[in-house]
């Protein structure tokens, strides 16, 4: 679609988002609040409140989900006895935290927050790191990534590992706040690790009267916990006798409150295909019980061109959504698709960006995956404006300069858009099931 073209439409567009907006996402008293745009332009409002801006659930599978969540609103004592866990994972569009974090402080507005939930050695694995968090270590580090091709050292459930030759070693994680209305302090640390990687003990001897090590009925993680709140903790190791079996994956920081804690995993490059080569890893997911698993896929995909095949890419999907079930059995999936995207080449030494139309191929076989299946999926292709919409993201300056990633405010803004179109579900459960039954629904 030509740049007048899409110029011409957005009016109408802008017009169609408006008129279909419904009245019915207004808070209530069970409810939540409908998250604010980050931005007040009439594109994003067009976009946030449109009608396609919506979760397909057409067997209420996400019902489990919305009820914790009004459990949540419902409690009347902190005891951190109600939590809601939800893993997010993707590609680069996750790896960086500016989406992930942004529906993570959302969900924390308006349901409480239990903890920063699952940091992972990014930087230490010679790759970008959300900037709320920080693993650091006293010694040198190898490392494996999900998408390398040649992997030395056993995954972690976030898709790196970093792995020491070092007899003793120390890591210090910290949760960092960006701002003053974040406050992620921690006092239960999760360690996941290799089965065989010694256990970390907190090298602070004036807490050593406060801490207790909680051994997990996973074999990839157990918990330390502590009696005080904080914002950094340094934990050390021994190796054993083999030096070579120190491997760690990342660190869950929780608070011991109610509330949700919003885990997000995702590697510049991956696939789906890739997370279903990490040894161990749907157990690994396990030890973050989740309720919700969020697969934000099909980018990477995309890529392929001609050589996309749509019968491959459902069985990959296929392989990872049963693989998460073997360990997850009472998880929920909510799968997304692309946003539309341009393609790069190198023309007399320049780049030139194109349309890539298999985009809206990947998200066709996403939307029909999740429908056979009875699965939730937000379709951000169509949501987002379908085919042609970069255009328009890009003249609203959301996008980076690739044409393929988007600006940190555009990532806001798409936090925003998944945000809102799942408390529009919420909602909508609320009025439908918890006025007519003050007691939770039962599972189904």
């Amino acid at each position: 679609m030509k740049r007048r073209e899409l110029l011409i439409i957005a009016p109408i567009l802008l017009l169609v988002g408006l008129l279909s907006t419904g009245g019915g996402d207004a808070p209530e008293s069970q409810g939540a609040n409908t998250a604010s745009p980050v931005l007040l332009r009439p594109f994003n409002k067009m976009l946030l409140e449109g009608r396609l801006n919506v979760i397909t659930d057409s067997t209420h599978s996400l019902d489990p989900f919305y009820d914790q969540l009004a459990d949540l609103r419902a409690a009347q004592t902190d005891d951190g006895t109600k939590r809601v866990s939800i893993l997010h994972v993707g590609d680069s569009h996750i790896q960086a935290g500016f989406l992930t974090g942004a529906i993570m402080r959302d969900f924390h507005r308006d349901f409480g927050n239990a903890g920063r939930g699952l940091v992972t050695p990014l930087r230490m694995a010679r790759t970008n790191e959300p900037s709320d968090y920080a693993i650091r270590s006293n010694r040198t580090w190898e490392n494996s990534r999900v998408v390398q091709s040649r992997r030395v050292w056993p995954l972690g459930v976030g898709g790196v590992s970093i792995a020491t030759r070092s007899a003793l070693f120390t890591l210090s994680v910290s949760a960092l706040e960006k701002n003053e209305t974040e406050n992620y302090a921690f006092n239960r640390v999760r360690v996941l690790k290799h089965p065989a990687a010694p256990q970390l003990q907190v090298d602070e001897p004036e807490l050593s009267d406060s801490i207790r090590l909680i051994a997990d009925e996973n074999r990839y993680s157990y918990t330390i916990e502590l009696d005080s709140l904080l914002s950094e903790v340094t934990l050390s190791g021994r190796a054993g006798a083999r030096r070579d079996s120190s491997i760690y994956f990342g660190f869950s920081l929780e608070n011991g409150h109610n509330g949700v804690l919003y885990h997000s995993v995702g590697i510049n490059g991956a696939q789906f295909m890739h997370w279903r080569r990490i040894e161990g890893w749907s157990e690994q997911v396990s030890a973050l019980e989740p309720t919700l698993i969020i697969l934000s896929m099909g980018t990477n995909e995309s890529l392929e061109g001609d050589r996309f095949s749509a019968s491959r890419f459902e069985a990959q999907i296929d392989s990872v959504v049963i693989g998460l079930r073997e360990k997850n059995p009472e998880a929920l999936f909510l799968l997304t698709t692309p946003a539309d995207s341009y393609r790069s080449r190198r023309v007399n030494r320049q780049t030139v960006y194109s349309p890539n139309p298999t985009v809206e191929q990947v998200s066709a076989v996403i939307r029909n995956y999740a429908a056979r299946h009875g699965l939730a999926c937000w379709d951000l292709f169509t949501a987002s404006g379908g085919d042609g919409s970069r255009e328009m993201w890009w003249d609203e300056e959301l996008l980076s300069r690739d044409h393929l990633h988007f600006s940190a405010e555009g990532y806001e803004v798409l936090a925003h858009h998944l945000y809102h179109a799942l408390i529009k579900g919420y909602n909508q459960y609320v009025r439908d099931v918890r006025d007519r039954h003050p007691e939770p629904a039962p599972h189904p």
